[in-house]
């Protein structure tokens, strides 16, 4: 989230610092390894998040991903987090659908919440695409 978390547009909130360069490698404070996304480890001596290689953010929730244009993103809510995916093509309706797990904020006024709350808000949504790729 690395102060997107609550903010009502997390783009506009991430825009100065949306570079994988700018952000920091970890240093957020946490109680265990969830408040590092399971992208890094929280460090028992410090209790500041300590990012893997392939991460990066002061709570380790940007992955270094190769760059994709943003028209092929193919599922993005505006409100959810959302982690993995499922495709399958119904020849019945000529569309493919996609099950995702998405991860609600309590608070509706919140967007964008982090891996943290997987377990008590969790939720799988539904969208179809005329195209494999989408988007959804």
């Amino acid at each position: 989230c690395d102060n997107a978390c609550g903010a009502s547009s997390p783009t506009k909130a991430n825009k100065a610092t949306n570079s994988a360069a700018s952000l920091p490698k970890g240093g957020g404070p946490c109680e265990d390894d969830w408040d590092c996304s399971l992208s890094g480890i929280c460090s028992p001596d410090t209790k500041q998040c300590q990012c893997d290689a392939w991460s990066t953010g002061s709570d380790c929730s940007y992955l270094h991903l190769q760059p994709i244009h943003p028209t092929k993103i193919s599922y993005l809510h505006p409100d959810h987090t959302s982690w993995g995916a499922a495709v399958l093509y119904s020849p019945m309706d000529q569309l493919y659908h996609m099950y995702v797990a998405e991860i609600t904020c309590p608070n509706p006024t919140q967007r964008r919440c982090g891996l943290h709350l997987w377990q008590t808000n969790s939720q799988v949504a539904h969208a179809t695409s005329t195209s494999i790729q989408g988007p959804y």
